[in-house]
């Protein structure tokens, strides 16, 4: 004989929980609640941890960013150059007012 689960005259899909399955589900349930705010706890504490050293390193980064100038890719790249250079010429960025300009430099040979 299968239990099936009827609400007002519908049929739910599933078997019914037996008596003695709901009183075993209740007794493992406290220890999941306890073991789900144990995390949550520790969870919270990193949390709380990392809102308050964000702006700390966030303070250092930006210090040390300051102390560079701006990188960019080093290698080989197909570029466009207009002005006085040669082939072969290394094209390096260089500070221009606000901005910044590429000046061809000769290769040391």
């Amino acid at each position: 004989m299968q239990l099936v689960h009827v609400i007002l005259g519908v049929r739910l899909p599933g078997p019914l929980i037996a008596d003695d399955q709901i009183g075993r589900l209740g007794a493992v349930y406290p220890a999941q609640v306890a073991s789900y705010q144990a995390a949550r706890a520790g969870w919270q504490k990193a949390t709380d941890a990392y809102s308050k050293d964000l702006p700390l390193w966030e303070a250092a980064h930006e210090k040390a960013r300051q102390c560079t100038d701006r990188i960019a890719f080093c290698g080989q790249v197909p570029a466009n150059v207009s002005g006085d250079f040669e082939v072969g010429d290394y094209i390096i960025a260089a500070a221009s007012g606000a901005g910044i300009k590429a000046v061809a430099v000769k290769a040391d040979t």
